[in-house]
């Protein structure tokens, strides 16, 4: 009996790895890979910098790379960003905001504001 028991435990172990693993491929891109891929840009949307750092650009493009295969990654990312956007509006530089994919190299078929509707993105 207790031997029975230790291999269901080891299978209900399997079989939530498998679950996880599975539950993390599809989520794909999460708010948390948005937020560390933006954060260096902080000081650009804000406008208390001219450019956008080398690193916020690379995050800029590292974001971009992760959303290009799959519509719903770029929906979720769209959700993030607006939904950080949304959080400190007053504090945002508008312009900053829509000039940094296009400042890193990166041309988006939609512009990010906090009333961009994410579901309508391609």
């Amino acid at each position: 009996m207790e031997n029975g028991g230790h291999q269901v435990a080891m299978v209900l172990i399997v079989i939530m790895s498998l679950w996880l693993a599975w539950d993390g491929v599809e989520a794909g891109v999460s708010c948390a890979a948005v937020r560390s891929s933006l954060a260096p840009c902080v000081g650009f949307l804000l406008g208390l910098k001219e450019h956008p750092p080398a690193r916020c650009c690379r995050g800029v493009r590292s974001l971009y790379a992760m959303t290009k295969s799959s519509r719903q990654y770029r929906i979720t990312a769209c959700s993030c960003i607006t939904s950080l956007a949304a959080s400190v509006p007053s504090q945002l530089k508008a312009s900053s905001v829509a000039a940094l994919p296009k400042s890193c190299g990166v041309r988006l078929s939609y512009q990010i504001t906090p009333s961009t509707n994410c579901n309508r993105i391609g």
